[in-house]
């Protein structure tokens, strides 16, 4: 999932999408970066979304996930991404007829259940296409407003929109959760 750092929104609707073409042209670049994966642990296959990240080591491709997906070596190396997996136009049409499927797995670099992260890395470059998204490990402030991008039970690609709207820290955890209000879309893995 990649989450976008954004200026508020105050575009018109639009058929049911949000208009502000800043907006849509930071999306769009930001959406190249996301890939859904599918994976087998014990046996059983799994959904997740991850984003192809510059990690400042250019052209290393880094790619970042959740850990509640990826936690293992092992599960690693039976990934499958599929970029681009997405349909046509805003919320409806035909699957876009450049989604390229990746096979083979990915190297497991570090993961961090504290903080939900798994950092992996492609073992060949990215398809054609695809982009390195922006890293910027700086807190978020309330009210600042993001879009995520993912693609929820597996779905094709969607984005929510929301704004900051606190931290949290829970018991077995080591670091604070961001607290997310969403006005639109979902992220559920």
């Amino acid at each position: 999932m990649a989450t976008l750092r954004t200026v508020a929104d105050d575009g018109a609707r639009t058929g049911g999408m949000e208009r502000n073409k800043a907006l849509d042209a930071a999306i769009a670049e930001r959406s190249k970066s996301v890939a859904r994966l599918t994976f087998v642990e014990d046996g059983k296959a799994f959904l997740c979304s991850g984003t192809l990240i510059d990690s400042g080591q250019f052209p290393t491709p880094y790619f970042l996930t959740a850990n509640h997906c990826i936690t293992r070596r092992a599960v690693a190396d039976t990934i499958t991404a599929y970029w681009f997996y997405e349909n046509t136009s805003c919320g409806a049409g035909p699957m876009r007829p450049d989604m390229a499927q990746v096979a083979g797995g990915m190297d497991w670099v570090f993961t961090d259940a504290n903080t939900d992260h798994t950092l992996l890395k492609l073992r060949s470059a990215p398809p054609e296409g695809a982009v390195f998204a922006g890293w910027d490990a700086s807190p978020l402030a309330t009210d600042e407003s993001i879009v995520s991008i993912s693609h929820p039970k597996g779905d094709v690609k969607k984005l929510a929109l929301g704004a900051i709207s606190g931290t949290a820290r829970f018991n077995d955890w080591e670091q604070s959760a961001w607290l997310v209000r969403f006005s639109r879309g979902i992220i559920e893995g």
